[in-house]
């Protein structure tokens, strides 16, 4: 029989309500197990025959799915009870079964209110799923919804890097939105599929996904060296993209005209809960992503790529968004390699490799009126090389009213940068004079760097320049280890700044 790996919960596993956890992956994951059985103490030994499945266990209140399958065999889900309030827009549903995932019971499930989602959701690629005496009921959701596959080859794409294909993929994304279930678009990893600027838009029928894997080519054209976007996903909720394919977005013809006005490569805007994973974004013409008033939104595995002089190629920009992850991933661009702007709120930032570029930047803000504040940001356990700035907050000198807070960068490797520790408050390309004081009325408080450590290309490895009329609070330092490549010990300035230091501080803080 082969030996079991049993699971009794007999008591309650309750998830931790800390927000730094709102948006991982999963609570609990189980990975390459055979034999596998998750019961309650009514249920007996494993060795018993109705003991081999996952029986007798509840599900409240889930931050997502409440179960997800991918890729697993012979499962069967007996007597197991899922709750969650119906209106509750964040839970995705009771069980979604997708990426073959074969021989997949379901009976005897009592299933009462799952969000505004399906009860069960069955993605591409399941087979032999049987659903007995089921019952449903789910909110705005379907019992039961299964998603199809929309390849666009076959809705007349050419892989030859030369044929419009803008017209076949938005008609495997409208395919796939409007089917019961949601859907997969699929680029096959078969050549180059050149897709001219594109608006793909929600609300769907359930959850989509882009299976990225294989080319797709912005024009080079000079009329499209100007625009909003390349391509453009908005009003969609449980959108995931993924594969490993890439985003080509030509910016060697834009680059030279140094307009502002020059499109982006992908532009998500008012998506909820999304995940963007293992994908390539080469040479966009401005940024290569942008999120904007959306939420819950990861970025995992991301490699982004642009030659180090390219104008304003930021490798992610963030606005008025909440909840957006981005971790493993790595950055090399001719600006920011992640940068935020107003109203970016529970930020996560986790194990990013940046450079060449401009570093992790908040702002620069209080250019407009009316922004919104940027707070509870964590920069972590991330690696910077070659890079004019590490960790910068900026705002322009002569600005409008805002606030920064609750920002913490921890476990910071800087390699060779410029300015590893920076607020820059005295923000102003064109006008201003060398000597000019700050007069941001942008505030800046409860920032935290801990534990930065490496090299710096100049002298000043820690530099505060903060407003004269709203002068830095809360500034703390620990355990700052930045040297000096050119000889010599590495300094700090301190201007208009209140803050205090714990632990090693090298160069000696001027707070």
């Amino acid at each position: 029989m082969g030996s079991f790996i049993q699971l009794q919960i007999d008591g309650d596993l309750l998830a931790s309500p800390d927000k730094a956890f709102v948006f991982a992956y999963y609570w609990l994951g189980i990975f390459r197990v055979s034999n596998l059985a998750i019961h309650d103490q009514e249920c007996g030994t494993p060795r018993s025959q109705h003991c081999k499945d996952i029986r007798n266990i509840k599900s409240f209140n889930s931050k997502s799915w409440h179960f997800e399958l991918n890729g697993s065999n012979n499962i069967v889900f007996d007597h197991v009870t899922v709750i969650a309030p119906p209106n509750n827009p964040i839970t995705n549903g009771g069980i979604h079964i997708s990426i073959s995932s074969i021989g997949v019971t379901i009976q005897n499930w009592l299933i009462i209110a799952t969000g505004d989602h399906d009860c069960i959701s069955i993605g591409p690629g399941s087979h032999n799923i049987n659903i007995t005496n089921v019952h449903c009921s789910s909110g705005h959701g379907s019992a039961l919804a299964v998603s199809k596959m929309f390849d666009i080859i076959h809705f007349g794409a050419k892989p030859d890097g030369k044929t419009d294909n803008s017209k076949a993929l938005s008609s495997a994304w409208s395919g796939a939105c409007e089917n019961n279930g949601g859907g997969v678009v699929l680029i096959p990893a078969q050549g180059r599929f050149l897709v001219l600027p594109l608006l793909l838009q929600g609300p769907c029928h359930g959850v989509i996904r882009i299976q990225l894997d294989g080319e797709l080519l912005a024009p080079s054209d000079k009329q499209f060296a100007t625009g909003d976007y390349w391509l453009s996903i908005q009003n969609v909720n449980n959108l995931f993209i993924d594969g490993l394919g890439r985003l080509t977005g030509s910016g060697s013809s834009a680059w030279p005209s140094h307009s502002a006005n020059r499109p982006i490569s992908m532009k998500l805007n008012n998506i909820n809960t999304a995940s963007i994973k293992n994908i390539s974004s080469y040479d966009s013409k401005l940024f290569h992503f942008a999120v904007h008033g959306s939420r819950d939104v990861t970025f995992d595995h991301i490699t982004v790529v642009a030659p180090g002089d390219s104008p304003n190629t930021d490798g992610i920009h963030i606005s008025s968004s909440s909840g957006i992850n981005i971790m493993h991933s790595t950055i090399g661009t001719g600006d920011d390699c992640i940068s935020l702007g107003p109203g970016s709120k529970s930020i996560n930032i986790t194990n990013v490799y940046c450079g060449p570029g401009h570093g992790i930047s908040i702002g620069s803000l209080g250019k407009y009126p009316n922004e919104e504040n940027v707070f509870e940001v964590t920069v972590r356990d991330s690696t910077f090389v070659g890079t004019t700035n590490g960790a910068r907050i900026k705002s322009w000198s002569s600005s409008y009213s805002s606030m920064v807070s609750k920002v913490t960068f921890v476990n910071l490797q800087m390699n060779n940068v410029k300015n590893p520790i920076i607020i820059d408050q005295s923000y102003c390309p064109d006008s201003c004079g060398p000597n000019d004081m700050s007069k941001s009325k942008v505030q800046i408080e409860d920032v935290r760097y801990e534990g930065i450590r490496g090299s710096s290309n100049t002298q000043v490895a820690v530099d505060f320049e903060c407003s004269q009329v709203l002068p830095c609070q809360g500034i703390v330092l620990q355990d700052i280890n930045l040297t000096f490549n050119g000889g010599g010990q590495s300094t700090s300035i301190c201007h208009n700044v209140k803050g205090s230091t714990f632990g090693q501080q090298l160069p000696p803080s001027c707070l």
